[in-house]
């Protein structure tokens, strides 16, 4: 009986892990490159990014210069579930585009920059550290940070990192001061 049911034990064992591979493997198949390609909308509509679709979890995102041919104030509000993580997230908006970010938090898989960035932006979007991450921005952070591990923050060449929100948690927070000279400013509350 006892050989029987540790059988049946293994067995099961097998069953699940095998499901939870294949759901992994879905989830990371599934992420992709995605461009945004309009001066404001939400991330859950089809055809503000390219390859047309909504963000989803574990895709890169990337943030460019949209093309306007003068100063755009650009709107991008993440509308997808709370605490959607993405691989990571890049603005490049090398002209007169400024890029405003709302709406739900996320969490980091990977790092947040606008190191390439000509512009300083507007971050507004919640993030939730659980990994060692950098985020490197040229511009105003005024959504809150939750570090559960270790964060390295830093401006750009072009701008400070101004933090305009809580930074809570128990992860370590480090400040890059390259590239100078600019680095990060305080003006939290």
């Amino acid at each position: 009986m006892t050989s029987s049911r540790s059988k049946l034990s293994l067995v099961r064992f097998f069953r699940y892990a095998f499901v939870w591979l294949f759901v992994f493997v879905a989830v990371i198949a599934g992420a992709a490159n995605r461009t945004w390609q309009v001066t404001g909308g939400n991330w859950n509509v089809n055809f503000v990014w390219t390859p047309d679709g909504p963000a989803q979890p574990g895709d890169d995102l990337f943030f460019p210069e949209i093309g306007t041919n003068f100063f755009a104030n650009i709107f991008s509000a993440n509308d997808l579930p709370p605490d959607t993580s993405f691989n990571s997230i890049t603005i490049n908006s090398n002209g007169d585009d400024v890029y405003n970010f709302s709406g739900n938090t996320i969490v980091m898989g990977g790092p947040i920059s606008s190191a390439a960035s000509t512009q300083a932006h507007n971050w507004g979007i919640p993030v939730k550290v659980l990994s060692p991450q950098s985020f490197t921005f040229a511009g105003s952070v005024s959504g809150a940070i939750d570090n559960q591990s270790a964060l390295t923050l830093a401006g750009t060449a072009v701008s400070d990192m101004f933090i305009a929100a809580p930074i809570s948690g128990t992860g370590a927070v480090a400040i890059n001061p390259t590239p100078a000279p600019y680095g990060v400013s305080f003006d939290v509350a």
